[in-house]
């Protein structure tokens, strides 16, 4: 199995045709991802294991102000704790 040689270094070039079919496949995918997210009105972060945001939605970034190159790197609490002082600033008016 292809994953199984990728996993183990062993690749060889008869598994060429196979990759390229995989590599088109994760492109086509990523594209419907991409459009998918950009099209919902949810807001969607990608953080990895330490919070560090690594892509956001459109909505992430009109809810916020901030870009969305602007957002990448920036800790998830960030986010969050402005959601909090909004809340509680809207709270006592």
């Amino acid at each position: 199995m292809l994953t199984d040689r990728i996993s183990a270094g062993e690749l060889n070039s008869n598994d060429k045709p196979e990759l390229e079919l995989v590599k088109r496949a994760l492109r086509s995918q990523e594209s419907i991802n991409t459009a998918t997210l950009a099209s919902l009105m949810d807001v969607v972060v990608r953080t990895d294991d330490k919070g560090s945001i690594l892509s956001a939605n459109q909505s992430v970034v009109l809810m916020f102000g901030y870009s969305n190159t602007d957002l990448i790197g920036v800790n998830i609490n960030t986010l969050l704790n402005e959601i909090e002082e909004s809340y509680s600033e809207n709270k006592h008016h």
